[in-house]
């Protein structure tokens, strides 16, 4: 390779360092403004639609199986290993 072809070679991989660190910097201010408007997202989504709940009426209740526990309402499963029990 020549001088000249070396000499470029140099000056492309310098353009190359310099334009990525611009770039990196951007980057970096962006992600910081999107950190900043994610952190009060949850409270303006609130704001905004906490007057669209306007009554919330409860008329039946239904009593789910629990998936943790397919054999909590079987009586032989509860002789033996007794129910749930809330960890202390």
């Amino acid at each position: 390779m020549n001088s000249k072809a070396k000499l470029s070679i140099v000056v492309l991989l310098l353009v190359s360092i310099v334009f990525s660190s611009f770039i990196y910097c951007d980057s970096r201010a962006i992600a910081k403004q999107q950190v900043i408007d994610l952190s009060t997202a949850i409270s303006k989504v609130a704001k905004e639609n906490i007057p669209a709940v306007v009554h919330i009426d409860v008329i039946q209740r239904k009593e789910v199986v629990n998936p943790f526990y397919p054999f909590e309402n079987d009586p032989f499963f509860r002789y033996f290993f007794g129910g749930p029990q809330m960890p202390r």
